[in-house]
């Protein structure tokens, strides 16, 4: 299982903690569209903070599968996420602005259409090439 990822200058980080579950996991009725999807991204937003406090988040913006358009009210077009949200934290023994610091952690949000793991391979190129050193925040003791 691979639990590291390589971002830009060579910089390793690791899953220091991993949650995942179905998208619409516990619908019993309706079907997606973009504005539940929205939702359901937003969702997902506030979950990782719930989770990972202040840590920044960065989002690997969902594809979405239409599956029937509705041309005159688009916005009930139907449309669904990969089957599976996940969220992970991520740390780098290396910080990004403070040298004095003991590294640097980012959270990442993506979606799939398996579990977990491996991550999917394009997900993973377009993890890759997230901006660390932008994004990401020293943390230490």
């Amino acid at each position: 299982m691979r639990t590291e990822i390589i971002f830009e200058n060579n910089r390793h980080a690791h899953i220091e903690f991993f949650v995942q579950w179905r998208t619409y996991g516990g619908v019993l009725a309706g079907v997606p569209n973009r504005s539940i999807n929205h939702w359901y991204i937003e969702c997902a937003l506030k979950d990782a903070v719930r989770y990972c406090g202040n840590t920044p988040v960065y989002l690997i913006e969902p594809k979405q599968t239409i599956h029937r358009e509705n041309t005159l009210h688009p916005e009930y077009t139907v449309m669904s996420l990969p089957e599976v949200t996940c969220i992970a934290r991520l740390c780098s023994y290396k910080p990004v602005k403070d040298p004095e610091m003991d590294g640097s952690k980012l959270v990442v949000i993506w979606y799939q259409d398996t579990m977990a793991m491996p991550i999917d391979d394009e997900i993973l190129e377009q993890m890759q090439q997230i901006k660390w050193s932008e994004l990401a925040n020293d943390y230490g003791d």
